[in-house]
């Protein structure tokens, strides 16, 4: 049974850092609640048994398991919940496994606050037009169908940024300068500074101005793990 309180949501995400950016962006959009942020298949199944969940935040590999295997159970149980894929896996068979088991919408990592904002705002008006209980008019309903069916992949600005990320992920105590960066991994120095910049600005990595050495600071850009934003 759908209600008008606010939509209830549990983030399945075992990296910290991600976890902490769905969490800080949910809390941006009003009309949600996050119920509580796990790092397994099996917290996630606690979660639901216990709790009325109207949406799961899902990553796809996860420490004991596969999302999607947390998705079929979903569907299996006939759970009144609703499922947003977050996650860097990118594979069509992936996408389109999640489509016929009817996610809402489909996000890869790294992504922007306003890509996300998108797919809740779209989630909530989607309860909202069913929360009418009663009979739709044939607009309402494709308005609804074209919403719950439409699967976006949203891809990070390109693979250069998403290689950036990466390499930064790989190395999380150490701080890099775009110039390093560009010749770790073949690629100018001018592009590495502008994805680096937008990382940063999405709140994926950190930027410290070092003094070493004569002359001008160095920008340090390090990867953000295990810590509030």
């Amino acid at each position: 049974m759908l209600s008008s309180h606010l939509i209830k949501v549990i983030i399945v995400e075992d990296d910290p850092m991600v976890q902490r950016i769905n969490e800080e962006f949910l809390s941006k959009i009003d009309g949600y609640e996050c119920l509580q942020s796990v790092r397994s298949i099996e917290e996630a199944k606690a979660v639901l048994n216990t709790e009325a969940v109207d949406l799961v935040l899902l990553d796809v590999y996860l420490p004991d398991g596969l999302g999607i295997d947390l998705l079929r159970w979903i569907r299996h149980k006939e759970m009144d919940t609703d499922v947003i894929m977050i996650t860097a896996d990118k594979r069509s068979n992936a996408v389109d496994f999640t489509r016929r088991f009817g996610v809402f919408d489909y996000l890869v990592k790294p992504f922007k606050y306003e890509r996300f904002s998108e797919a809740l705002t779209r989630f909530k008006s989607m309860r909202q037009s069913m929360l009418k209980g009663e009979e739709l008019a044939q607009e309402d309903i494709n308005k609804i169908m074209n919403i719950a069916c439409e699967v976006v992949v949203e891809e990070p600005v390109n693979m250069t940024q998403d290689l950036i990320y990466r390499f930064l992920k790989e190395h999380p105590n150490e701080g890099f300068t775009a110039s390093i960066i560009s010749k770790e991994l073949g690629i100018s120095r001018i592009t590495a500074r502008r994805y680096l910049e937008e990382l940063e600005r999405g709140h994926f990595v950190k930027m410290e101005l070092s003094y070493g050495g004569v002359g001008r600071p160095q920008n340090l850009y390090h990867i953000i793990l295990n810590k509030p934003l």
